[in-house]
């Protein structure tokens, strides 16, 4: 499997402002969209981002370790607040978690394969075992894996919740092109764990961010610790 195309934004690169979500809210059409799946978005339709034209075909995965979690919160509290048929059907439909990933697929025009990954060991290595797994299938050309978290009224308290979170973890965003072309960063997958922590919730390790600056031919990437 090869990497093509990485984009990290919340590393190296801080993370969108709220005039530059905006601007990719008018820019898409969607003005609805919450703050978890705007980021996604702009992940790969900002000025910042560098990703080259995808085919059709491309599949798509999101990941992320707690998902839209905002607005979750949000929709949870009207539950206790309000009568079921007062309830936002907005807020309602963007706290499912493949939410951003169709907002994604209709940015892109992209209708592949589609996979919406939640899981708080490591959202990170799982979605890239299944783009592996896609790509020697050949059920896609390419895999988009865009991977997001953002903060909330729960990450300050991750530490005291989790040994897998030492400090509270940043907001971000991260997009990956992948295919199993003959250029590009050759990646390998190992579950042996990592001694680097995670960099976001997702799992995502700074070893692996810092690789890309002067990236190697060749990467093995583990697990976060």
């Amino acid at each position: 499997m090869r990497l093509q195309c990485a984009n990290i934004f919340g590393y190296g690169q801080p993370v969108f402002t709220a005039e530059e979500l905006k601007q990719v809210r008018l820019a898409c059409g969607i003005r609805r969209a919450d703050h978890f799946t705007s980021m996604a978005v702009a992940s790969v339709k900002s000025p910042r981002a560098n990703l080259p034209p995808l085919a059709q075909e491309t599949a798509l995965i999101t990941a992320s370790a707690f998902g839209p979690v905002n607005t979750i919160f949000q929709m949870l509290d009207d539950i206790l607040d309000f009568p079921e048929e007062q309830l936002r059907p907005a807020c309602f439909s963007h706290s499912v978690h493949n939410a951003a990933a169709s907002y994604l697929g209709v940015a892109l025009n992209i209708r592949g394969p589609v996979f919406a990954l939640t899981g708080l060991e490591d959202a990170f290595f799982e979605a890239l075992d299944l783009a592996k797994t896609l790509l020697d299938g050949a059920l896609a050309p390419a895999v988009l894996l865009v991977c997001i978290d953002e903060d909330s009224l729960l990450t300050p308290h991750l530490p005291a919740a989790s040994p897998i979170f030492p400090r509270p973890p940043r907001e971000g965003v991260v997009s990956l092109l992948l295919d199993n072309h003959a250029d590009g960063l050759q990646l390998h997958l190992d579950r042996t764990a990592a001694s680097a922590p995670r960099l976001f919730p997702f799992g995502m390790t700074a070893e692996f961010a810092d690789a890309l600056n002067s990236p190697p031919k060749e990467l093995t990437l583990h697990p976060a610790s």
